[in-house]
């Protein structure tokens, strides 16, 4: 028969055990949250919208984002959109993880799609606010008309896209021009596949500053998550130049993206 404060003292030590085991998990994977993750935030509204009313749900569709736009300091990417459907799209004026808002037709309804991918956890108050903002107006405008679908339900964008859907998957200098090579790009379809040049240290510190727009195979994650086999982007015929003639000279343990 084991004495009494023995057990006592068992139980309190195992107690004591598993608390501080718990406590260390939640760090962890508190800092893993905090640290350590990428982050896709996307919203769509749908409007139901018929025939006869669609030129009128179109101009308020365009007032309102057009207003939010410019109360949240959106610029207009409208005239380069690659959307045949677009409406109207905007974008922050930053070189990476910009956030997005468009809309389109499809489906017979309007769409309304809300994106920002960004190296951080959670939303953006930035993003919150305009999520909100057009939940609020759109709700007055439209009434029983407006749906906002899960995830799993989102109206989708032709596989070739990126993930915002309405811009090409790199963000060109507005004239065309590469910022490198100082020469015209066009658009092309190139393949794309999982992964970051992240993981190859070597290639991604010259990536942008040598061959930024080469038309060779990108990594998904360079372009902001993309679920497609190919993408939409301007290509420099110098950029995939640089690009091959860089990937010759250094047969690093690691090979091309797409090889």
């Amino acid at each position: 028969m084991p004495r009494p404060e023995i057990t006592l003292r068992f139980i309190l030590w195992r107690t004591g055990l598993i608390q501080g085991l718990c406590a260390a998990l939640f760090c962890a994977a508190f800092l893993v949250s905090a640290c350590g993750c990428d982050t896709l935030n996307q919203h769509q509204f749908v409007i139901r919208t018929e025939p006869a009313t669609i030129e009128a749900d179109t101009a308020v569709i365009a007032d309102i984002l057009c207003d939010e736009a410019e109360a949240r300091g959106l610029v207009d990417g409208t005239a380069d959109a690659q959307l045949p459907t677009c409406i109207c799209y905007y974008l922050e004026p930053v070189k990476y993880f910009p956030l997005t808002l468009g809309a389109r037709t499809a489906e017979g309804s309007l769409v309304v799609d809300l994106y920002h991918f960004h190296p951080g956890p959670g939303s953006t108050f930035k993003y919150i606010a305009i999520k909100r903002h057009l939940a609020s107006r759109l709700r007055v405008a439209f009434a029983e008309r407006l749906r906002v679908p899960r995830w799993k339900e989102f109206v989708g964008f032709p596989e070739s896209r990126n993930m915002d859907g309405y811009g090409l998957t790199n963000k060109p200098p507005w004239d065309g021009i590469c910022e490198v090579h100082h020469v015209a790009m066009s658009v092309q379809e190139v393949d794309c596949q999982q992964g970051a040049s992240v993981y190859l240290p070597d290639y991604g510190a010259v990536l942008h500053d040598q061959f930024p727009h080469h038309g060779r195979a990108h990594f998904a994650e360079d372009r902001g998550y993309l679920y497609a086999r190919h993408i939409r982007i301007y290509v420099c015929p110098d950029c995939t130049k640089a690009y091959d003639e860089w990937w010759n000279a250094h047969p690093v343990n690691s090979t091309p993206p797409g090889d």
